[in-house]
């Protein structure tokens, strides 16, 4: 005899159990494509480094969210796992995500009362703040470095036509 434990209501647990062609006992198998997901949120959220780095080289969304929501960052966050919230966040997380319930990761950590991980994701988002930061200043000289550049060019060409004995009228534009 068996004793089945089912998340279903009585009523249907009761039909699926009269049902002819229901095997109790039967092992389920389900499909591995289906389980990389999953298995991703339980490496975040237990540490599992190894099997993290495994699952997202194998191509696995890295914001990939349960029916909840929640991210495996999220999950990481949930437990303290900071070396796994580390991987995830050097590989792209995005910490600003949202679940159903509208939490980001740093209200995560504020709820699981996980300091540590609150401190990794300040540090993060002020580092890429600062990155952002960096980034605007450094678009913003190139495109003065390429208009300095072009007048140089400019100039470069007036002095070999003047060198030249070309005539040479400068026009602003």
């Amino acid at each position: 005899a068996f004793n089945v434990r089912s998340r279903d209501s009585p009523a249907s647990a009761t039909a699926r159990q009269s049902s002819s062609d229901t095997q109790v006992g039967t092992p389920c198998r389900p499909d591995p494509a289906r389980r990389m997901p999953a298995a991703l949120h339980d490496a975040a959220q237990f540490g599992q480094v190894d099997d993290m780095r495994r699952i997202l080289d194998e191509g696995v969304d890295i914001n990939l969210r349960d029916p909840g929501g929640n991210t495996p960052l999220m999950y990481a966050i949930g437990r303290g796992e900071c070396d796994a919230m580390s991987i995830l966040l050097e590989r792209g997380a995005d910490f600003r995500l949202q679940n159903e319930m509208g939490l980001d990761a740093a209200q995560y950590a504020d709820i699981y009362e996980q300091p540590a991980a609150a401190a990794l994701l300040y540090a993060w988002a002020t580092n890429l703040a600062e990155v952002e930061v960096a980034t605007q200043a450094a678009e913003a000289n190139a495109a003065e470095i390429e208009v300095a550049a072009a007048d140089d060019a400019e100039f470069a060409v007036v002095e070999r036509a003047t060198a030249a004995a070309i005539e040479v009228t400068v026009v602003d534009g």
